[in-house]
C-alpha cells in the first residue's frame, strides 16, 4: 500500500510479538492527499477542540481543525486495520519550509523562544531539527467497545486492549522518524509550550 509502514523487527523475541500485534490492528501512513489531510485534521479537531479543548470549537466550524503551519508540514496517519478507520495524526514542521507569522519565521517553538527574548538556535540546531505537534489519538475510539462487527474468537477483547495500549502510538512515532530520516534531520523538539501533547525524539542512527 502506498506510503504505509510498519514496525522494523528488531529482536527475534519480544520484537517479533510486539511486529504482529502491530500489523495485526494497525498501520502508518503519510498524509500526503487532500482527502487524507482532512481526515488528519478531522482527527485534530476531534481531540484539540473537543476532547481536550485546546483550541476553541467555534472557530473551526468545518469539523476540521488547521493552521499555518498545515500546507509546508508533513503529516501522518494511523489507521486501525480492522475498521480500516484512521484515529491518530502527527505531522512534523520543518523550519526551512515554516510560514511567517507577524514578521517572525520558522516553526512554532522558534516563535515562543523569539516572543520571550531567547534564541533557539542557543538551544538546539536549527537546520537539522523539525518540530513534531498536532500527536493526537482519539479517546473516542480507545473507549469505543466492540470491533465494528469483526469477530474472531476474543477478536474484541484483544481489540480493545490493544487500542488503549500504546501501539498506535509507537506507529506514529516511526513513521516521524522514518520522514526524519529521509530528510537528514538530527532531533525533532516538542512544542509543549503549545500546550499540545507532543513528543521528543532523537535519531536514533544518531546522525
Amino acid at each position: 500500500m502506498r506510503g504505509a509502514t510498519v514496525l522494523p523487527l528488531a529482536s527475534p523475541s519480544a520484537s517479533t510479538d510486539l511486529l504482529t500485534r502491530y500489523n495485526s490492528y494497525f498501520r502508518t501512513q503519510a498524509a500526503d492527499t487532500p482527502e487524507l489531510m482532512r481526515t488528519a485534521q478531522a482527527i485534530r479537531y476531534q481531540v484539540y477542540c473537543l476532547e481536550r479543548q485546546f483550541e476553541n470549537a467555534a472557530e473551526h466550524d468545518s469539523g476540521l481543525e488547521s493552521d499555518l503551519f498545515d500546507d509546508t508540514a508533513l503529516h501522518s496517519l494511523v489507521f486501525h486495520r480492522p475498521s480500516s478507520e484512521a484515529i491518530g495524526t502527527a505531522r512534523l514542521i520543518l523550519p526551512q519550509r515554516a510560514p511567517q507569522i507577524d514578521g517572525v519565521g520558522g516553526m512554532p517553538i522558534q516563535q515562543l523562544l523569539q516572543e520571550s527574548g531567547l534564541r533557539a538556535q542557543d538551544f538546539f540546531p536549527v537546520e537539522t531539527t523539525a518540530e513534531v505537534s498536532r500527536f493526537a489519538i482519539s479517546n473516542t475510539f480507545r473507549r469505543r467497545p466492540g470491533d465494528n462487527g469483526v469477530v474472531a474468537g476474543n477478536a474484541p477483547q484483544n481489540r480493545d486492549r490493544e487500542c488503549r495500549g500504546a501501539l498506535p502510538c509507537l506507529g506514529l512515532i516511526q513513521e516521524v522518524v522514518r520522514q526524519s530520516l529521509a530528510l537528514g534531520l538530527v532531533s525533532e523538539v516538542d512544542g509543549a509550550l503549545n500546550r499540545e501533547r507532543q513528543l521528543r525524539i532523537s535519531d536514533p542512527l544518531n546522525r
